[in-house]
């Protein structure tokens, strides 16, 4: 396959997360390799609604937009969702994860809201660990310890980009 599995011009994984793109590589069975792209794909876009909305309203719009299509099964409303419309239909997309991983970002949206460290593990285990909980579900694989690895990605998620979670100051 040459080209990107998710026709999305803003979204180029090789360029944007170049280490998931790397480890994807890795993935024999081109089906799933194209749902946890397309994974990496909502995954990407929930994470930039914080940095990208105009306000915190703009923000938990786009938010509750993802939130009621994907519990509505819509999946031919994005090109990522419809790369995960053979796992839906197999119960094979932890869709509560996701809703999870979509209210833990729309929780975020309050400035306020990651104050401590508590609430920095509290964000990861639920963001990252419902993105995580559903990429194991994909690959058919047991559930483990998903968040404390949630914990661990997220902290260093921030130690390389200590700003990802400060508040835009447009906010201000």
């Amino acid at each position: 396959m040459s080209g990107p599995v998710i026709p999305d011009p803003e979204f180029d994984l090789k360029r944007l997360e170049p280490a998931r793109w790397m480890a994807l590589r890795f993935v024999a069975d081109a089906a799933l390799r194209a749902e946890l792209e397309a994974l990496a794909v909502l995954d990407h876009d929930w994470r930039r609604v914080r940095r990208a909305a105009a306000n915190p309203l703009m923000g938990e719009i786009r938010l509750a937009w993802w939130r009621e299509t994907l519990e509505a099964g819509r999946m031919e409303q994005h090109p990522a969702l419809s790369a995960l419309k053979a796992a839906r239909s197999e119960d094979r997309l932890a869709v509560p994860a996701l809703l999870r991983a979509i209210d833990a970002h729309a929780r975020v949206l309050d400035p306020d809201a990651l104050g401590d460290e508590s609430d920095l593990e509290a964000f990861f285990d639920d963001a990252l660990g419902g993105v995580l909980e559903t990429a194991v579900a994909l690959c058919g694989a047991p559930n483990m310890a998903l968040p404390k690895v949630a914990e661990l990605a997220g902290f260093s998620l921030l130690a390389r980009s200590p700003n990802a979670f400060v508040r835009p100051k447009s906010w201000a």
